[in-house]
């Protein structure tokens, strides 16, 4: 893990902890054992999730040097364009896998790392999460995200939305740089 994702994990939210054992060294090779075509969506989404990341960084500076009127209606704005990761992360990796919430997946066995993600995105805390951002179940409060789904409400704090999104994006990233030259 490197220093980024060291970091990172000091604000991974209840349920999220399963980040920090990702050995992101080893995404490549397990992303090589997929197919071709399944090598190809990963390509593909991994060149989104780099531009992503760009984008974020330039948020982030954006952030600092706006003043505190505008930060409001901006960080509302960039909270919006945060969670969306979240939802296209669900529908790559279930185009990858099958469905989030099926007891049969397609990931191959040596393939512990796609094993340890997919257990933390199918899990239920996740499909709420997930739920409520597809059905705007989202409201802004200060500092945190408040999350509301069928008989489920979640607080999170901006950070750990952002890192939850930026693990997201760094596992496609890391599956998707040269998978198929490992």
């Amino acid at each position: 893990m490197n220093e980024k994702h060291r970091e990172l994990t000091k604000y991974l939210p209840e349920g999220f902890e399963g980040f920090s054992e990702i050995r992101f060294d080893r995404l490549r090779y397990e992303a090589s054992k997929l197919d071709a075509e399944k090598q190809e969506i990963v390509t593909r989404f991994a060149t989104f999730a780099v531009q992503l990341e760009g984008f974020g960084n330039f948020k982030a500076h954006l952030l600092r040097t706006i003043d505190q009127r505008t930060k409001l209606a901006f960080k509302i704005a960039i909270g919006f364009e945060t969670l969306w990761p979240i939802i296209m992360f669900s529908s790559f990796w279930e185009n990858l896998f099958g469905p989030l919430q099926s007891q049969s997946i397609l990931i191959p066995k040596e393939c512990v790392n796609l094993e340890l993600i997919h257990n933390i995105i199918s899990s239920q805390r996740f499909n709420k999460i997930r739920n409520a951002i597809a059905h705007l179940g989202i409201d802004f409060n200060e500092d945190n995200i408040v999350l509301r789904d069928k008989n489920f409400n979640l607080t999170l704090h901006y950070l750990e939305i952002v890192t939850i999104t930026s693990f997201l994006m760094d596992i496609c990233i890391y599956m998707g740089v040269n998978a198929n030259q490992t």
